[in-house]
């Protein structure tokens, strides 16, 4: 199996074990249905319904990934058997069709630009392009749940394709704008917030009522009601109602809520409430509540 087919299974995985019928393109969920389907009858997976309409879905069987409890999520134990029973689908024709199809999909853009707009940010006048939705696509909403962004769909704001990748699950909404080199990739969601500078939002990140400026990093992180400049990195975390300036790294399961974090702070797997602190600190494995 080439890496394009296991890209394929692997959204195949996601469609099955984690969304349901409504959140994606209706084709895709026939070619998964009718593919999980087939694997039913050698007992790979096992069929579920749930009794609301749009909302079947697929579990994995349990003897035939007897081994690999606690390894994963379904999607990536389904990845690890995939050399065990690769060549049934290969030789599967629903199969190959999916293929051909995923193929034409994601050679259609994601979205498109619309006429250029005066928007006013930070009490600035920018003329900046609306994206809107050229196809139907899985996305996710604010709250990391499964959604379909449906062809025609306003977006929001951007300066260029450069601010948003046409790949990945990523879509900003009407409240929220790119600018400058910012850019927005992967399966990142962002809400009601600009993003700018040289600001990359990355992994999952879910990004709502905030500001990201400058050299801003964000991996995998979630945001609300906060604002990030001058050469923040900040991974796998959760901040609230904060602001965070000036080379600060935050890492591994931190949470952040109502605090001021300012110049050169290292923060790993860390809680900080109601706090200001600055310069010059590294912080792990603590709980700083005011």
């Amino acid at each position: 199996m080439n890496e394009y087919e296991k890209h394929c299974v692997e959204v195949l995985a996601e469609n099955a074990f984690w969304r349901f019928a409504a959140s994606m393109p209706n084709t895709m969920w026939k070619y998964t249905k009718k593919i999980m389907m087939f694997l039913t009858k050698y007992d790979i997976v096992n069929y579920i319904s749930l009794g609301i309409r749009g909302c079947n879905q697929f579990q994995l069987n349990d003897e035939y990934f007897k081994g690999l409890e606690g390894t994963g999520t379904y999607i990536e134990k389904f990845m690890q058997r995939l050399p065990q029973f690769e060549n049934l689908l290969l030789e599967n024709e629903d199969f190959k069709k999916f293929i051909k199809y995923m193929e034409k999909w994601e050679t259609i853009p994601k979205y498109v630009l619309k006429e250029k707009k005066t928007i006013e940010i930070n009490g600035k006048s920018k003329d900046l392009y609306q994206i809107i939705a050229n196809k139907d696509f899985p996305s996710l909403t604010y709250d990391n749940v499964a959604c379909l962004i449906k062809k025609g769909t306003s977006g929001g704001y951007v300066e260029s394709e450069k601010n948003l990748d046409q790949n990945g699950k990523c879509w900003i909404d009407n409240f929220s704008s790119i600018i400058d080199s910012a850019y927005v990739t992967e399966d990142s969601i962002i809400n009601t917030s600009t993003i700018q500078g040289n600001s990359l939002i990355k992994g999952t990140s879910l990004i709502k009522n905030s500001n990201i400026c400058d050299n801003s990093i964000i991996d995998n992180s979630i945001f609300e009601e906060t604002t990030i400049k001058n050469n923040a990195y900040i991974t796998k975390s959760r901040i609230f109602r904060s602001t965070i300036l000036n080379d600060v790294e935050i890492y591994n399961d931190s949470y952040i809520y109502a605090s001021k974090i300012i110049g050169s702070i290292w923060v790993d797997h860390s809680s900080i409430i109601y706090s200001e602190l600055k310069g010059n600190i590294k912080i792990k494995n603590k709980l700083i509540q005011k």
